[in-house]
């Protein structure tokens, strides 16, 4: 399902965004109304993003993935052949891991390599842990954005606090 995000009535930060198309996919409301304040024309994709991307005419400055990891490897190569130069594809996950998600371990390894694969498009990797408020995430989110040419970055919100191995 294809939504649009209400205009918020708060009024711009700075409107860094003023004028970008930002796309997000799946749970990120919170930084979907924060890139509206900042200026930007948002499209929120809650179905197939996959079909989505498919059928948009004209590419778009950002993406955001908020949605189920398993659906991300084949989503980040067809997601980033729609971006513009320069652009940001950026993934949002990252809650400390736990037995059975061993794969959140890797996501830092994964976020470089992608950062590599799809260049110019910039890749990063939002990880709120439990300490990340939505709305921590929607304001980092729109730094990464619009403040950095880093790629290949993972954003650690867990306060300081570092994975431990199993049974410590």
């Amino acid at each position: 399902m294809l939504t649009t995000t209400p205009t918020p009535t708060l009024a711009p930060f700075s409107a860094e965004l003023l004028g970008q198309t930002v796309v997000v996919i799946g749970d990120g409301l919170e930084t979907a109304r924060r890139a509206r304040v900042e200026g930007a024309d948002v499209v929120h994709v809650t179905g197939d993003p996959a079909r989505f991307f498919d059928e948009l005419p004209e590419p778009v400055d950002h993406v955001v993935v908020a949605a189920d990891w398993f659906h991300r490897l084949d989503l980040a190569r067809v997601v980033a052949e729609k971006i513009r130069v320069g652009g940001t594809l950026l993934f949002v996950d990252g809650v400390e891991p736990t037995v059975g998600w061993a794969v959140t371990v890797g996501l830092p390894a994964l976020i470089g390599s992608l950062a590599l694969e799809l260049a110019p498009v910039r890749v990063n990797l939002i990880a709120p842990g439990f300490s990340g408020t939505p709305e921590d995430v929607a304001a980092l989110a729109v730094h990464v954005m619009t403040g950095s040419q880093r790629t290949g970055a993972t954003y650690d919100m867990a306060r300081g606090r570092q994975l431990l191995p199993l049974g410590v």
